[in-house]
């Protein structure tokens, strides 16, 4: 089994470090939460935190959202140039509603959909509102379910096989190996007995 260290409070020290050296621009990148390497394909996890009182993170959704479609599009196209699920998971930090974690399994992205929104946008007919251009597969978990999930996701974890390996054949004393065990079949989603 591959070691790492656990996440700690440095981790968020990432967007003090961005912003600062940004100096104010508009970014026009975005960091990944978590990806993951579990049984021949990657798993890239993108939290969303519920800030409105409007929402929880069992009704939240990106369709609500509209304006973010690019950073949802990048998140898309990531996961499937690395031939890999998106993992969008809604969850709360308010007392109310701190136990329920969402999990969306983004299955396709509505272009279609998109592009007439954009459209009736710019010609004044709409402001704000829903999309529907994420396709989606959704999950409501307590918290403990997620945890357990994740978990269980995150004991499965490897690295890549050695043909997709960015690391060296040597690190100190240790040679890598490359453990092969290709699945066929969806994502190991909650629920599915992982």
């Amino acid at each position: 089994m591959n070691k790492s260290k656990a996440i700690g409070k440095g981790d968020d020290s990432v967007k003090l470090f961005l912003q600062r050296a940004l100096q104010g621009e508009e970014t026009h990148g975005f960091d990944h939460d978590s990806l993951y390497y579990v049984r021949g394909h990657y798993y890239l996890f993108e939290y969303l935190k519920c800030e409105s009182d409007r929402v929880t993170p069992h009704t939240s959704h990106p369709r609500y959202y509209p304006y973010n479609w690019k950073k949802f599009y990048s998140l898309w196209q990531s996961a499937r140039r690395l031939q890999g699920y998106l993992l969008l998971v809604n969850y709360s930090e308010r007392p109310g509603d701190s136990n329920q974690v969402k999990v969306m399994y983004v299955k396709g992205f509505d272009y279609a959909a998109l592009e007439q929104y954009l459209a009736e946008q710019e010609a004044g007919r709409r402001y704000g509102g829903r999309c529907e251009y994420l396709l989606t597969d959704e999950y409501k978990l307590t918290f403990g379910q997620f945890s357990a999930y994740l978990r269980r996701l995150n004991s499965m974890a490897e690295l890549p096989p050695e043909e997709e390996k960015v690391v060296p054949e040597r690190v100190g004393a240790c040679v890598m190996t490359s453990r092969r065990q290709r699945v066929v079949g969806g994502p190991l989603l909650p629920g599915s007995g992982i």
